[in-house]
């Protein structure tokens, strides 16, 4: 499984109205260090993106929702914020940036990939197969591609949507080797991707072009508290992801 398949937070991928995370979207000032045991864990049909303080999930702003204000979230995947006769004053509206019909997995013949995704987070929320794409157009009636390697297995961007709500927070530490104590290098978020600790996050979260020699160490805290160190399995730094597991203690 390639990790250079996801799109960077995000990564990422955290909608106004019923399904927005209640978190203030103000100019409330950031904490100095970011807390993750007290975040939200939103469902979020449209996708994910970072609060403004790069530290929590929220909703993406759905297909419909109005966009482009400074209270609202922006757009989430595949998602374009357009302005009614190009004036970008009046009040905009996420719409998707592909029209063309598209065939589920599911049997179904969705508008737009955008529906498709929607549909898809909203299965894995409830536990259910995720809906994958398995032609352009519209479905052939009465046939099923069940054979399509998307109907029969779910692809990293589809267990990311299913757990974006288990965000970590990561740190890198440099042992600075003449004063003997811990340097803080670069902070960020990252995402449980399995049972076993295995986390993604972005390439740039976990490595540092400081020239100060030294042991480096990664910290990981979960939602609960727990801090854990962790090493890198993987890094691809062209597509700014990647992969890093903790260690129990």
């Amino acid at each position: 499984m390639r990790v250079s398949l996801l799109s960077p937070l995000l990564l990422l991928s955290l909608s106004a109205g019923p399904h927005a995370a209640e978190l203030p979207l103000g100019r409330a000032k950031c904490p100095a260090r970011c807390d993750v045991s007290t975040c939200p864990s939103p469902s979020c049909p449209s996708g994910y993106v970072p609060d403004r303080c790069g530290c929590c999930l929220i909703c993406a702003a759905g297909e419909g929702d109005s966009c482009g204000r400074k209270e609202d979230p922006p757009c989430g995947d595949s998602l374009d914020c357009r302005y009614p006769m190009g004036k970008r004053f009046a009040k905009g509206v996420c719409q998707c940036k592909l029209s063309a019909q598209v065939c589920g997995s599911d049997g179904r013949t969705y508008d737009n990939i955008c529906q498709l995704k929607a549909v898809s987070r909203k299965a894995l929320q409830h536990g259910l197969p995720a809906v994958a794409q398995v032609q352009k157009g519209a479905c052939e009636s009465g046939h099923l591609q069940s054979s399509s390697p998307r109907y029969k297995f779910n692809f990293i961007a589809d267990v990311v949507e299913k757990i974006a709500p288990a965000v970590v927070h990561i740190e890198l530490f440099l042992r600075h080797p003449l004063f003997g104590r811990n340097v803080p290098l670069s902070s960020g978020s990252g995402f449980i991707m399995s049972d076993s600790g295995l986390i993604v996050t972005n390439a740039h979260v976990v490595s540092s072009t400081n020239a100060i020699s030294g042991r480096q160490q990664l910290k990981v805290q979960l939602q609960n508290g727990d801090t854990y160190e962790a090493t890198i399995k993987d890094i691809d730094k062209k597509s700014d992801i990647a992969t890093i597991k903790i260690h129990p203690k």
